[in-house]
């Protein structure tokens, strides 16, 4: 298996849920027609957890069968989530980890073009499918396909792609820091992970992006109080469809 898809998810009732759809976008975007990727989502125990997930998979029965998913009989931050969610992710023996917000819309033919960008650039430590940079924009209009994303304006872990070994060392840079109760985000440890071991590799970031945040609340929003959003309304890509839940 080459790539596995990692979504964290916490149920965020009385506000909005998008599981549903996440998960629906990637399978119209041909995800669950493919043998050489699974999916997996992990919930952070959050109040009525298991129903959260369930109830945003029943109805489309097409999903249950080719999910895998992770629950938390105890409540855990969402760094401790994510952290179990890539670890069990690399156990399963794929080369990439996708990991990927449970909060946002894929483009058509979501993983053949992540494919595509990770085998034209090897050489990238990390590929980032989504990033709030104006940047991304100007790049896709001169034709290119790639902007160098700068380890110092990493923001907002939406999705992204790692190789299987590196997404071990990043989850267990997120555990380390879950036992020592930081509550700084994902992406800033990433971002710590990254310049602390990697220092000259670069992140690659697809232009035009590869997928739209919708989330108007980050998952980070219920245990710790801030960052409200993740520049959900800047998307730097052809629009794609919001499919409603």
């Amino acid at each position: 298996m080459k790539y596995i898809i990692g979504i964290t998810t916490v149920n965020r009732y009385p506000k909005r849920n998008y599981l549903k759809t996440t998960l629906k976008s990637l399978y119209l975007s041909g995800v669950f027609d493919r043998s050489d990727v699974r999916v997996v989502v992990s919930d952070s125990g959050s109040q009525n957890g298991l129903l959260h997930v369930c109830d945003y998979t029943k109805e489309y029965y097409m999903f249950w069968d080719m999910l895998e998913i992770l629950y938390s009989k105890e409540k855990i931050s969402a760094n401790a989530n994510r952290a179990k969610l890539l670890k069990h992710c690399v156990h399963t023996g794929a080369e990439f980890v996708i990991y990927m917000q449970d909060d946002v819309v894929v483009r058509p033919d979501f993983l053949t073009h992540v494919n595509s960008f990770i085998t034209k650039y090897p050489e990238a430590i990390m590929w980032a499918f989504y990033a709030s940079y104006v940047e991304v924009l100007h790049c896709a209009e001169r034709g290119e396909d790639k902007w160098i994303y700068p380890h110092e304006k990493y923001y907002g872990s939406v999705c992204h792609a790692l190789r299987a070994q590196h997404a071990w060392g990043y989850a267990c840079e997120l555990k380390r820091a879950d036992r020592r109760e930081e509550t700084c985000g994902g992406d800033i440890l990433l971002t710590r992970w990254l310049k602390k071991c990697f220092p000259t590799r670069k992140i690659y970031a697809s232009c035009p992006c590869y997928v739209q945040h919708i989330g108007e609340d980050s998952i980070l929003s219920e245990s710790h109080g801030f960052r409200k959003n993740q520049s959900f309304d800047k998307y730097f890509g052809e629009s794609l469809k919001i499919i409603e839940n």
